[in-house]
């Protein structure tokens, strides 16, 4: 995703969210609430299957889109 939004370096802040929204295309808010669930994911000191398992399948409907 980094690469084909041109972001030089990934935080999980509202101008990476606002920056991949107007290069893709998708709504602000919802480029937000993905970067919002995939930073929880990796502060989370453990993560389940299930988990690993929707944030696949939420990053592979992204990559579809971009």
């Amino acid at each position: 995703m980094r690469n084909r939004a041109y972001l030089r370096a990934f935080e999980y802040d509202d101008l990476t969210a606002t920056h991949i929204a107007k290069r893709t295309g998708i709504d602000p808010v919802e480029v937000t609430e993905l970067l919002r669930y995939i930073q929880t994911i990796e502060l989370q000191t453990t993560t389940t299957e299930v988990q690993l398992l929707q944030l696949s399948d939420r990053l592979h409907a992204l990559r579809k889109r971009l």
